[in-house]
Protein backbone atom coordinates (compact mmCIF):
# COMPACT_ATOMS: atom_id res chain seq x y z
CA UNK A 1 0.00 0.00 0.00
CA UNK A 2 1.63 2.91 -0.94
CA UNK A 3 -0.99 6.11 -0.71
CA UNK A 4 -3.57 6.70 1.63
CA UNK A 5 -5.84 9.42 1.46
CA UNK A 6 -7.79 10.77 4.59
CA UNK A 7 -10.45 13.22 4.22
CA UNK A 8 -11.66 14.52 7.46
CA UNK A 9 -9.12 15.43 10.20
CA UNK A 10 -11.46 14.26 13.28
CA UNK A 11 -11.12 11.47 16.07
CA UNK A 12 -12.22 9.06 12.76
CA UNK A 13 -10.03 10.40 10.25
CA UNK A 14 -6.45 10.95 12.23
CA UNK A 15 -6.96 7.21 14.90
CA UNK A 16 -6.90 5.40 11.46
CA UNK A 17 -3.77 7.58 10.34
CA UNK A 18 -2.31 6.95 13.64
CA UNK A 19 -3.65 3.05 13.66
CA UNK A 20 -1.92 2.90 9.77
CA UNK A 21 1.31 4.68 10.50
CA UNK A 22 2.40 2.85 14.13
CA UNK A 23 0.77 -0.76 12.83
CA UNK A 24 2.00 -1.03 9.33
CA UNK A 25 6.30 -2.67 10.37
CA UNK A 26 8.90 -1.46 8.71
CA UNK A 27 7.37 0.00 5.48
CA UNK A 28 4.27 2.06 6.34
CA UNK A 29 1.98 3.92 3.48
CA UNK A 30 1.97 7.44 2.93
CA UNK A 31 -0.77 9.03 5.25
CA UNK A 32 -2.35 12.36 3.47
CA UNK A 33 -5.12 13.86 5.46
CA UNK A 34 -7.32 17.00 4.03
CA UNK A 35 -9.48 19.07 6.48
CA UNK A 36 -9.72 22.72 5.77
CA UNK A 37 -10.80 23.22 9.13
CA UNK A 38 -8.91 25.20 11.17
CA UNK A 39 -8.87 23.48 14.65
CA UNK A 40 -6.35 25.53 16.42
CA UNK A 41 -8.91 28.66 16.10
CA UNK A 42 -11.21 29.49 19.04
CA UNK A 43 -15.04 30.27 18.89
CA UNK A 44 -16.93 28.99 15.50
CA UNK A 45 -14.03 28.93 13.05
CA UNK A 46 -12.17 26.04 14.98
CA UNK A 47 -15.42 24.05 16.51
CA UNK A 48 -16.57 20.79 15.70
CA UNK A 49 -20.01 20.95 17.67
CA UNK A 50 -19.85 18.42 20.13
CA UNK A 51 -20.41 18.55 23.82
CA UNK A 52 -16.80 16.57 24.29
CA UNK A 53 -17.48 14.46 27.03
CA UNK A 54 -14.43 11.73 26.66
CA UNK A 55 -14.85 8.33 28.14
CA UNK A 56 -11.84 6.32 29.56
CA UNK A 57 -12.21 3.41 26.93
CA UNK A 58 -11.57 6.30 24.03
CA UNK A 59 -8.00 7.17 26.20
CA UNK A 60 -7.69 3.10 26.00
CA UNK A 61 -7.66 3.55 22.43
CA UNK A 62 -5.40 6.25 22.50
CA UNK A 63 -2.74 4.77 25.11
CA UNK A 64 -2.69 1.91 22.91
CA UNK A 65 -1.40 3.11 19.78
CA UNK A 66 1.14 5.08 22.15
CA UNK A 67 -0.54 8.86 22.71
CA UNK A 68 -1.36 10.25 25.49
CA UNK A 69 -4.01 13.04 26.04
CA UNK A 70 -1.76 16.08 27.79
CA UNK A 71 -3.80 17.70 30.52
CA UNK A 72 -3.96 21.09 28.72
CA UNK A 73 -6.71 18.78 26.65
CA UNK A 74 -9.04 18.27 29.59
CA UNK A 75 -11.08 20.53 30.89
CA UNK A 76 -12.38 18.83 33.92
CA UNK A 77 -12.90 15.51 35.75
CA UNK A 78 -16.45 14.30 36.05
CA UNK A 79 -17.06 12.66 39.15
CA UNK A 80 -20.73 12.47 39.18
CA UNK A 81 -24.02 12.30 37.08
CA UNK A 82 -26.76 14.58 38.35
CA UNK A 83 -30.48 13.55 36.84
CA UNK A 84 -33.11 15.76 37.45
CA UNK A 85 -37.03 15.68 36.60
CA UNK A 86 -40.41 17.82 37.41
CA UNK A 87 -40.40 15.83 40.54
CA UNK A 88 -36.90 16.13 42.04
CA UNK A 89 -33.69 15.14 41.17
CA UNK A 90 -30.95 12.32 41.89
CA UNK A 91 -27.60 12.51 42.21
CA UNK A 92 -24.98 9.43 41.37
CA UNK A 93 -21.57 8.63 41.13
CA UNK A 94 -19.44 7.10 38.42
CA UNK A 95 -19.31 3.13 38.18
CA UNK A 96 -16.42 2.20 40.15
CA UNK A 97 -13.11 1.92 38.11
CA UNK A 98 -14.47 3.98 34.66
CA UNK A 99 -13.40 7.92 34.36
CA UNK A 100 -14.79 10.25 32.50
CA UNK A 101 -13.89 14.02 31.04
CA UNK A 102 -14.85 17.06 29.67
CA UNK A 103 -12.89 18.73 26.62
CA UNK A 104 -13.41 21.58 23.63
CA UNK A 105 -12.89 19.51 20.18
CA UNK A 106 -12.08 22.65 18.79
CA UNK A 107 -10.31 25.23 20.70
CA UNK A 108 -13.27 26.72 22.43
CA UNK A 109 -15.57 29.31 21.90
CA UNK A 110 -14.27 33.01 21.84
CA UNK A 111 -13.36 34.03 25.47
CA UNK A 112 -11.63 37.15 26.14
CA UNK A 113 -9.95 36.31 29.59
CA UNK A 114 -7.37 34.17 26.94
CA UNK A 115 -8.57 30.38 28.02
CA UNK A 116 -5.67 28.29 27.67
CA UNK A 117 -5.70 24.88 26.64
CA UNK A 118 -5.37 22.61 23.75
CA UNK A 119 -8.68 21.42 21.59
CA UNK A 120 -9.32 17.52 21.13
CA UNK A 121 -9.43 17.42 17.71
CA UNK A 122 -5.80 19.28 17.12
CA UNK A 123 -3.86 17.52 19.65
CA UNK A 124 -5.12 14.32 17.54
CA UNK A 125 -4.24 15.94 13.91
CA UNK A 126 -0.72 17.23 15.46
CA UNK A 127 -0.17 13.58 16.79
CA UNK A 128 -0.96 12.18 13.51
CA UNK A 129 1.18 14.55 11.95
CA UNK A 130 3.93 14.50 14.20
CA UNK A 131 3.97 10.37 13.79
CA UNK A 132 4.50 10.95 10.05
CA UNK A 133 1.29 12.31 8.05
CA UNK A 134 0.81 15.07 5.98
CA UNK A 135 -1.78 17.55 6.48
CA UNK A 136 -3.16 19.20 3.76
CA UNK A 137 -5.52 22.01 4.80
CA UNK A 138 -7.67 22.26 1.62
CA UNK A 139 -10.87 20.96 0.93
CA UNK A 140 -11.40 17.90 -1.48
CA UNK A 141 -14.02 19.19 -4.02
CA UNK A 142 -14.72 15.73 -6.06
CA UNK A 143 -13.34 11.77 -6.42
CA UNK A 144 -13.00 9.94 -9.74
CA UNK A 145 -13.69 6.37 -9.33
CA UNK A 146 -11.34 4.46 -12.14
CA UNK A 147 -13.60 2.02 -13.99
CA UNK A 148 -10.88 -0.45 -13.74
CA UNK A 149 -10.56 -1.23 -9.82
CA UNK A 150 -6.78 -2.11 -10.06
CA UNK A 151 -6.06 1.80 -10.93
CA UNK A 152 -6.12 4.35 -8.07
CA UNK A 153 -8.70 7.06 -7.47
CA UNK A 154 -8.57 10.86 -8.34
CA UNK A 155 -8.78 13.11 -5.89
CA UNK A 156 -9.27 16.71 -6.78
CA UNK A 157 -9.19 19.15 -3.95
CA UNK A 158 -7.71 23.04 -3.68
CA UNK A 159 -7.56 24.85 -7.28
CA UNK A 160 -8.33 22.63 -9.52
CA UNK A 161 -5.35 20.26 -7.63
CA UNK A 162 -5.02 16.33 -8.50
CA UNK A 163 -3.52 13.49 -6.51
CA UNK A 164 -3.71 10.00 -7.37
CA UNK A 165 -4.62 7.10 -4.13
CA UNK A 166 -4.30 3.65 -3.82
CA UNK A 167 -7.36 3.84 -0.75
CA UNK A 168 -9.72 6.78 0.08
CA UNK A 169 -10.54 6.86 3.89
CA UNK A 170 -13.65 9.37 4.01
CA UNK A 171 -13.61 10.89 7.56
CA UNK A 172 -16.06 13.65 6.41
CA UNK A 173 -19.02 13.25 9.57
CA UNK A 174 -22.84 14.23 8.44
CA UNK A 175 -21.86 17.99 9.30
CA UNK A 176 -19.97 18.70 6.11
CA UNK A 177 -20.91 18.86 2.81
CA UNK A 178 -18.92 16.28 1.77
CA UNK A 179 -21.65 13.69 1.72
CA UNK A 180 -23.22 15.27 -1.38
CA UNK A 181 -19.62 14.82 -2.53
CA UNK A 182 -19.86 11.03 -2.01
CA UNK A 183 -23.42 10.45 -3.61
CA UNK A 184 -22.58 12.25 -6.30
CA UNK A 185 -19.55 9.37 -6.93
CA UNK A 186 -21.57 6.93 -7.97
CA UNK A 187 -21.11 3.87 -5.79
CA UNK A 188 -24.57 3.94 -4.47
CA UNK A 189 -23.79 5.50 -0.71
CA UNK A 190 -27.07 7.02 0.95
CA UNK A 191 -25.81 9.38 4.09
CA UNK A 192 -27.37 8.02 7.62
CA UNK A 193 -30.95 10.06 8.46
CA UNK A 194 -30.27 13.03 10.91
CA UNK A 195 -32.02 15.54 13.45
CA UNK A 196 -30.69 18.54 14.96
CA UNK A 197 -29.69 19.23 18.35
CA UNK A 198 -29.39 22.28 19.80
CA UNK A 199 -26.22 23.83 21.82
CA UNK A 200 -24.54 26.77 23.34
CA UNK A 201 -21.64 27.34 25.43
CA UNK A 202 -22.13 29.87 28.24
CA UNK A 203 -20.01 31.18 30.22
CA UNK A 204 -19.24 31.73 34.06
CA UNK A 205 -16.31 32.36 36.52
CA UNK A 206 -14.35 29.13 37.45
CA UNK A 207 -15.27 29.13 41.10
CA UNK A 208 -18.95 29.08 39.66
CA UNK A 209 -18.68 26.31 37.57
CA UNK A 210 -16.12 24.74 40.95
CA UNK A 211 -19.43 25.42 43.46
CA UNK A 212 -22.79 24.55 40.82
CA UNK A 213 -21.86 22.00 38.83
CA UNK A 214 -19.07 20.34 41.49
CA UNK A 215 -17.90 18.41 38.14
CA UNK A 216 -20.97 16.96 37.65
CA UNK A 217 -22.78 16.23 34.17
CA UNK A 218 -26.75 17.25 34.97
CA UNK A 219 -29.36 15.83 32.44
CA UNK A 220 -33.11 16.64 32.65
CA UNK A 221 -35.75 15.05 31.80
CA UNK A 222 -38.35 17.64 32.39
CA UNK A 223 -41.26 16.37 29.88
CA UNK A 224 -40.90 19.84 28.05
CA UNK A 225 -42.81 19.89 24.58
CA UNK A 226 -40.16 19.53 21.97
CA UNK A 227 -37.31 18.61 23.65
CA UNK A 228 -36.44 14.82 25.14
CA UNK A 229 -33.41 15.50 26.99
CA UNK A 230 -31.43 18.09 28.00
CA UNK A 231 -27.87 17.91 29.77
CA UNK A 232 -25.05 20.66 30.88
CA UNK A 233 -21.59 19.73 30.79
CA UNK A 234 -18.83 21.55 32.90
CA UNK A 235 -15.69 22.96 31.38
CA UNK A 236 -13.54 24.70 33.16
CA UNK A 237 -14.82 28.72 32.49
CA UNK A 238 -18.23 27.20 30.41
CA UNK A 239 -20.47 25.18 30.76
CA UNK A 240 -21.93 23.35 27.45
CA UNK A 241 -25.83 23.24 27.04
CA UNK A 242 -27.20 20.78 24.76
CA UNK A 243 -30.90 20.00 24.33
CA UNK A 244 -31.79 17.00 21.63
CA UNK A 245 -35.32 16.71 19.67
CA UNK A 246 -36.46 16.86 16.15
CA UNK A 247 -36.44 20.01 15.71
CA UNK A 248 -34.82 22.04 18.51
CA UNK A 249 -34.09 25.32 17.33
CA UNK A 250 -32.66 28.52 19.61
CA UNK A 251 -35.68 29.25 21.10
CA UNK A 252 -36.18 25.93 22.54
CA UNK A 253 -32.71 25.86 24.20
CA UNK A 254 -33.54 29.17 25.68
CA UNK A 255 -36.65 28.21 26.73
CA UNK A 256 -34.91 25.17 28.77
CA UNK A 257 -32.69 26.93 29.95
CA UNK A 258 -34.60 29.45 31.67
CA UNK A 259 -36.97 26.77 33.07
CA UNK A 260 -37.04 27.29 36.80
CA UNK A 261 -36.02 23.49 37.46
CA UNK A 262 -32.79 24.28 35.20
CA UNK A 263 -31.98 27.62 36.14
CA UNK A 264 -31.96 27.16 40.02
CA UNK A 265 -28.63 25.28 38.70
CA UNK A 266 -27.26 28.34 37.74
CA UNK A 267 -25.58 31.11 40.98
CA UNK A 268 -28.33 33.07 42.15
CA UNK A 269 -28.02 36.53 39.99
CA UNK A 270 -27.40 34.81 36.73
CA UNK A 271 -28.52 35.66 33.89
CA UNK A 272 -28.82 34.19 30.42
CA UNK A 273 -26.04 36.76 28.40
CA UNK A 274 -27.17 38.57 25.40
CA UNK A 275 -24.87 36.96 22.96
CA UNK A 276 -23.15 33.15 23.46
CA UNK A 277 -21.90 30.71 21.40
CA UNK A 278 -24.28 28.56 20.10
CA UNK A 279 -24.83 25.99 16.89
CA UNK A 280 -27.26 23.36 15.65
CA UNK A 281 -24.84 19.81 15.06
CA UNK A 282 -26.64 17.17 12.70
CA UNK A 283 -27.34 13.56 15.01
CA UNK A 284 -27.29 10.75 12.69
CA UNK A 285 -29.80 8.56 13.91
CA UNK A 286 -29.77 5.74 11.36
CA UNK A 287 -26.82 3.61 9.55
CA UNK A 288 -25.87 4.84 5.96
CA UNK A 289 -26.41 2.49 3.32
CA UNK A 290 -23.38 1.17 0.98
CA UNK A 291 -20.44 3.04 2.95
CA UNK A 292 -17.56 1.19 1.03
CA UNK A 293 -16.64 0.40 -2.95
CA UNK A 294 -13.68 -0.68 -3.94
CA UNK A 295 -10.56 1.17 -2.18
CA UNK A 296 -12.82 3.71 -0.89
CA UNK A 297 -14.74 3.44 2.71
CA UNK A 298 -16.46 5.91 4.48
CA UNK A 299 -15.49 5.94 8.38
CA UNK A 300 -17.18 7.87 11.86
CA UNK A 301 -20.85 8.93 11.94
CA UNK A 302 -21.35 9.60 7.95
CA UNK A 303 -21.27 5.71 8.06
CA UNK A 304 -22.30 4.20 11.63
CA UNK A 305 -22.23 5.59 15.26
CA UNK A 306 -23.22 5.03 18.63
CA UNK A 307 -27.29 5.92 18.90
CA UNK A 308 -26.87 10.15 20.66
CA UNK A 309 -24.17 8.73 22.82
CA UNK A 310 -20.12 8.15 22.99
CA UNK A 311 -19.89 9.47 18.86
CA UNK A 312 -15.96 9.62 19.83
CA UNK A 313 -15.62 6.33 21.00
CA UNK A 314 -17.54 5.04 17.78
CA UNK A 315 -15.70 7.25 15.98
CA UNK A 316 -11.98 5.64 16.77
CA UNK A 317 -13.80 2.26 16.43
CA UNK A 318 -14.63 2.86 12.79
CA UNK A 319 -11.53 4.56 11.83
CA UNK A 320 -9.38 1.98 14.06
CA UNK A 321 -11.16 -1.11 12.15
CA UNK A 322 -10.91 0.66 8.98
CA UNK A 323 -7.49 0.28 9.47
CA UNK A 324 -7.03 -2.91 9.94
CA UNK A 325 -8.27 -3.93 6.70
CA UNK A 326 -6.20 -1.71 4.70
CA UNK A 327 -3.35 -3.13 6.64
CA UNK A 328 -4.51 -6.78 5.89
CA UNK A 329 -4.93 -5.77 2.16
CA UNK A 330 -8.50 -6.31 2.26
CA UNK A 331 -9.56 -3.14 -0.14
CA UNK A 332 -11.98 -4.76 -2.71
CA UNK A 333 -15.82 -3.89 -2.20
CA UNK A 334 -16.55 -7.11 -1.75
CA UNK A 335 -13.47 -7.86 1.58
CA UNK A 336 -14.33 -4.36 3.27
CA UNK A 337 -17.72 -5.15 2.90
CA UNK A 338 -16.76 -8.44 5.18
CA UNK A 339 -13.95 -6.78 7.20
CA UNK A 340 -14.80 -3.54 7.97
CA UNK A 341 -18.54 -3.13 7.21
CA UNK A 342 -20.07 -5.98 8.68
CA UNK A 343 -17.91 -6.15 12.37
CA UNK A 344 -19.13 -2.46 12.43
CA UNK A 345 -22.81 -3.15 12.05
CA UNK A 346 -22.72 -5.81 14.36
CA UNK A 347 -21.26 -4.01 17.35
CA UNK A 348 -24.08 -0.53 16.52
CA UNK A 349 -26.64 -1.09 13.85
CA UNK A 350 -29.06 -3.72 15.83
CA UNK A 351 -28.18 -2.54 19.31
CA UNK A 352 -29.04 1.26 18.22
CA UNK A 353 -32.96 -0.18 17.80
CA UNK A 354 -32.53 -0.86 21.21
CA UNK A 355 -31.17 2.82 21.93
CA UNK A 356 -34.10 4.47 20.01
CA UNK A 357 -36.63 2.46 22.61
CA UNK A 358 -34.88 3.12 25.52
CA UNK A 359 -34.62 6.51 24.85
CA UNK A 360 -38.48 6.48 24.06
CA UNK A 361 -39.63 4.74 26.81
CA UNK A 362 -37.58 7.37 28.77
CA UNK A 363 -39.25 10.05 27.44
CA UNK A 364 -42.23 9.11 27.82
CA UNK A 365 -42.33 7.90 31.51
CA UNK A 366 -40.55 11.05 31.87
CA UNK A 367 -43.78 12.72 31.65
CA UNK A 368 -45.29 10.54 34.75
CA UNK A 369 -45.04 11.24 38.16
CA UNK A 370 -46.22 8.01 39.58
CA UNK A 371 -43.14 6.43 37.25
CA UNK A 372 -40.48 9.08 37.93
CA UNK A 373 -40.70 9.21 41.78
CA UNK A 374 -40.41 5.50 42.29
CA UNK A 375 -37.23 5.44 40.67
CA UNK A 376 -35.77 8.52 42.13
CA UNK A 377 -36.49 6.93 45.43
CA UNK A 378 -34.47 3.05 44.34
CA UNK A 379 -31.69 6.16 43.50
CA UNK A 380 -31.87 6.96 46.35
CA UNK A 381 -32.00 3.80 48.56
CA UNK A 382 -29.19 2.46 46.33
CA UNK A 383 -26.89 5.05 47.59
CA UNK A 384 -26.54 3.76 50.95
CA UNK A 385 -25.36 0.50 49.41
CA UNK A 386 -21.32 -0.35 48.43
CA UNK A 387 -21.54 -2.72 45.88
CA UNK A 388 -22.28 -1.23 42.64
CA UNK A 389 -24.04 -4.35 41.72
CA UNK A 390 -26.70 -4.02 44.35
CA UNK A 391 -27.52 -0.90 42.41
CA UNK A 392 -29.94 -1.84 39.78
CA UNK A 393 -31.23 1.61 38.58
CA UNK A 394 -28.25 3.70 38.98
CA UNK A 395 -27.00 1.34 36.72
CA UNK A 396 -29.65 1.71 33.48
CA UNK A 397 -29.49 5.46 34.67
CA UNK A 398 -25.58 5.49 34.15
CA UNK A 399 -25.18 3.22 31.34
CA UNK A 400 -27.90 5.62 29.27
CA UNK A 401 -26.46 8.51 30.25
CA UNK A 402 -23.18 7.29 29.46
CA UNK A 403 -23.57 5.31 27.02
CA UNK A 404 -20.83 2.76 28.94
CA UNK A 405 -22.65 -0.60 27.76
CA UNK A 406 -24.62 -1.56 24.71
CA UNK A 407 -28.26 -0.20 25.11
CA UNK A 408 -29.39 -4.03 24.61
CA UNK A 409 -27.60 -5.11 27.96
CA UNK A 410 -29.31 -1.65 29.56
CA UNK A 411 -33.08 -2.77 28.51
CA UNK A 412 -32.50 -5.99 29.45
CA UNK A 413 -31.33 -4.57 32.77
CA UNK A 414 -34.26 -2.68 32.87
CA UNK A 415 -36.74 -5.59 32.46
CA UNK A 416 -35.10 -7.83 34.78
CA UNK A 417 -37.25 -8.88 37.41
CA UNK A 418 -34.81 -7.71 40.45
CA UNK A 419 -35.17 -4.28 38.32
CA UNK A 420 -39.00 -4.13 38.15
CA UNK A 421 -39.19 -5.90 42.05
CA UNK A 422 -37.14 -3.25 43.29
CA UNK A 423 -39.34 -0.33 40.92
CA UNK A 424 -42.33 -2.04 42.62
CA UNK A 425 -41.54 -2.35 45.87
CA UNK A 426 -40.73 1.89 45.82
CA UNK A 427 -44.44 2.16 44.22
CA UNK A 428 -46.24 0.41 47.00
CA UNK A 429 -43.85 2.48 49.69
CA UNK A 430 -45.36 5.59 47.83
CA UNK A 431 -49.09 4.39 48.02
CA UNK A 432 -48.58 3.41 51.93
CA UNK A 433 -47.50 6.94 52.35
CA UNK A 434 -50.20 8.27 50.39
CA UNK A 435 -52.81 6.42 52.43
CA UNK A 436 -51.23 7.43 55.71
CA UNK A 437 -52.12 11.03 54.45
CA UNK A 438 -48.21 11.82 54.11
CA UNK A 439 -48.65 14.54 51.25
CA UNK A 440 -45.58 14.81 49.11
CA UNK A 441 -42.87 17.28 48.74
CA UNK A 442 -43.55 20.52 46.86
CA UNK A 443 -41.32 19.47 44.67
CA UNK A 444 -42.85 16.24 43.90
CA UNK A 445 -46.76 17.27 43.27
CA UNK A 446 -47.75 16.27 39.94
Amino acid sequence: MKRVVIIGGGPSGTVCALHLLKNAGAHPPEVIIFDKKPFSHYGPLGCNMCAGLISHTVLETLEALGISVPASVIQRKVKSHFFETRWGGVSFENEPGTTLYTAYRGMGPLDPRGEEGLGFDQFLLSSAVDSGAQHIQEMVSSLELPSNPIKSIRVKYGNNKTIEADVVVVACGVNSDFPRVLKEAGFGYTPPATFHACQAEIPLEEEEVNNWFNNSVKVFSLGLKGISLGAITPKRRFVTVTVLGAHVRRADLERFLLHPTVSRHFPPNWNLPDKYCHCHPKVATSTAKNPVTHKLMVVGDAFISRYLKNGIESALYTGTTAAKAILEGKISREELIQHYVKPCRERYHLDNYYGKLLFKMHDLFARHYWFVVPRLQMVQEEAKKRDWKEKPETQVLWHLFTGSAPYRSILSRALSRSFATSLMREYLNMIKKRLKGKPPSKEQKP
